[in-house]
C-alpha cells in the first residue's frame, strides 16, 4: 500500500535528524495512527525511496531499525510487514547482527563504496532474524564490544566495505579473535600473511579485468594500445595497494598470450590521484598521445575516471570515433554508466553476497581468500555529436 502523501511530506533535509529516522517516524506514525494496519506491506524499496526522496540505503536502514524495534518484520523474498509475525513472539532464539565497518560513519554518501553497502543490506535480508549495525573507524572497538556482550543477539561477524588505516584494521581483528571479519573489494598484497587469522577477503580478481580488457581489444584488431596508470609498467613493486599493479599484468599477459607485443612507447605514467583531478590526467594523458607520431588505436585505463577524461579529450577535438576506450570499476554512475566508453566491471553485489554467506554459513567456502571475476562491459555507445 502506497503511504499517504502528508507523511511523506514530513521529510525535513535541514533537520539534524538524520534521513532514515526520519523516514522511519513518518512510517511509525502512519501504523501508530492506523493507515497501515498490522501484517499490511509496505511497499518495496525502491518505491519508498523514490516516494520520499531518499537512497536505497536510506530506506533500508529505516526499514531495519523498525524491524529491530518490533513494529515491523520482514519475510524472506516476499517483502516487509507491520506487526510482529505471530510464530516468533515468545521465541527467544536470539538475532545475529552482522556489523559493517567503515572509515566514515556516513558511508552511504560515498558513491564508490554505495554498491558495496546495498549490496551487504541485500544479502542480509535474505537471512532470518538478522540485522545490520555500522561501525565506523574511530568507534569500531567500542560498537563490536557492546554486541559480543548483548544478550538478545549473536554477532555474525564484521564486514569492512572501506578501510583506510590497516594497521589500525588489523589491531581490531586481533583485539576479538572469535569473531570473523571480512575485508571487501580491493586486494591486499601478502594478505595471507599479513592479515589475522580471523580476517578473509572477498576481492575483485584485478589481474582478470585487465586481461579481460587486452584480451578484448586485441581480439578486435586493435594493435596500439595506449596503457594509462597512476604507476609506470616496469616497475617490479608498485606503491601503496596491489591492485593497479595486477590490472596492468593481467593486460600484460593477454598480449603475451596473444603472442602480441605490447605498444610500450603508448605506456604512461599518470602520477598519483588525488580528488578532483582524476579526470584532468587522462585528458593530459591523451593529448599528449595524440601528439605522438605513432598514436593510439585503442585506451585502456585502470579506472573509469581516467577513462572519462581521455572520452572528454578526444571529443572535444573530433577523435572519439577512431580510438577504442575501455575503463576499470563501473562503480561511479555520473562517470561509468553514461555509455560513452566501455569498462571492466566490478561485481560489487555479488562480493557483498559472497561476505554475507562467508558469515552466515560457515564452512561454506575453503580457504581465506575468495577472488570475483570481474565483467567486461562492451557497450553500444552513444557518442553525441561536436555540438
Amino acid at each position: 500500500m502506497p503511504l499517504p502523501e502528508e507523511q511523506i511530506k514530513n521529510i525535513c533535509r535541514n533537520s539534524a535528524d538524520p534521513l532514515y529516522q526520519q523516514v522511519g517516524q513518518c512510517i511509525l506514525q502512519a501504523i501508530r495512527t492506523g493507515l497501515l494496519a498490522e501484517n499490511e506491506q509496505l511497499p518495496g524499496l525502491p518505491e519508498l525511496a523514490a516516494a520520499f526522496g531518499v537512497s536505497r540505503v536510506t530506506a533500508e536502514t529505516a526499514l531495519t531499525e523498525l524491524i529491530r524495534s518490533g513494529y515491523c518484520y520482514r519475510r524472506p523474498k516476499k517483502g516487509t510487514f507491520v506487526g510482529r509475525v505471530l510464530s516468533d513472539r515468545g521465541n527467544t532464539k536470539r538475532t545475529r547482527v552482522f556489523i559493517i565497518y567503515s572509515v566514515h560513519p556516513e558511508i552511504e554518501f560515498d558513491s564508490v563504496m554505495m554498491p558495496f553497502l546495498a549490496g551487504v543490506h541485500h544479502a542480509v535480508n535474505q537471512e532470518e532474524r538478522t540485522r545490520i549495525v555500522a561501525a565506523d573507524g574511530k568507534n569500531a572497538h567500542k560498537t563490536i564490544q557492546a554486541q559480543c556482550n548483548a544478550a538478545n543477539s549473536e554477532l555474525a561477524g564484521v564486514i569492512a566495505v572501506q578501510v583506510s588505516d590497516y594497521n589500525q584494521f588489523f589491531d581490531t581483528v586481533r583485539s576479538f579473535p572469535r569473531i570473523p571479519f571480512v575485508l571487501l573489494n580491493f586486494q591486499f598484497r601478502d594478505f595471507d600473511q599479513i592479515a589475522p587469522v580471523n580476517c578473509f577477503g572477498v576481492f575483485n580478481d584485478e589481474f582478470c579485468g585487465g586481461y579481460l580488457a587486452g584480451d578484448y581489444l586485441l581480439g578486435i584488431g586493435c594493435r596500439k594500445i595506449a596503457l594509462l596508470s597512476p604507476y609506470a609498467y616496469w616497475r617490479q613493486s608498485f606503491p601503496g595497494d596491489i591492485n593497479y599493479e595486477l590490472r596492468i599484468r593481467g593486460f600484460l599477459q593477454a598480449h603475451k598470450d596473444n603472442k602480441i607485443t605490447p605498444a610500450l612507447p603508448l605506456f604512461m605514467e599518470t602520477g598519483g590521484f588525488s580528488s578532483g583531478n582524476v579526470m584532468d590526467k587522462g585528458a593530459r594523458c591523451c593529448k599528449e598521445l595524440l601528439a605522438l607520431r605513432e598514436r593510439p588505436d585503442a585506451i585502456f585505463c585502470v579506472n573509469d575516471l581516467l577513462a572519462a577524461g581521455v572520452h572528454n579529450y578526444l571529443r572535444a577535438n573530433g577523435n572519439v570515433d577512431n580510438i577504442e576506450i575501455i575503463g576499470f570499476d563501473n562503480l561511479i554512475p555520473e562517470v561509468s554508466f553514461n555509455h560513452v566508453f566501455h569498462t571492466v566491471q566490478i561485481r560489487a553485489k555479488e562480493m557483498a553476497a559472497a561476505a554475507v554467506r562467508f558469515l552466515a554459513h560457515p564452512g561454506i567456502y575453503s580457504g581465506r581468500q575468495i577472488l570475483l571475476t570481474p565483467r567486461l562491459v562492451i557497450r553500444p555507445l552513444r557518442r553525441p555529436q561536436n555540438s
